[in-house]
């Protein structure tokens, strides 16, 4: 009974480590990306700028400056 109890405990011990290994928290970012003029403009424009900076647009997108400057949602993962 004691093995058992001993091969359950590594087994969990190697679980929680390789869990912990790929773990990754990604931060949610408003990023700039110029004046963003219609959902379409968005759709083009907010991959990209999120994809230059290492992440993926989540969708959203918010006019900041009107005419002048939007920003893009995106998550950054390390």
């Amino acid at each position: 009974m004691k093995k058992l109890a001993s091969a359950l405990a590594i087994a969990a011990a190697a679980t929680s480590l390789v869990l912990t290994a790929y773990a990754v928290e990604c931060s949610y970012v408003d990023l700039e990306a110029g004046p963003i003029w219609s959902n379409d403009d968005a759709q083009t424009k907010c991959p990209q700028v999120c994809t230059s900076h290492g992440g993926y647009w989540k969708g959203q997108w918010t006019t900041t400056v009107a005419g002048q400057m939007s920003v893009c949602g995106c998550y950054i993962c390390p």
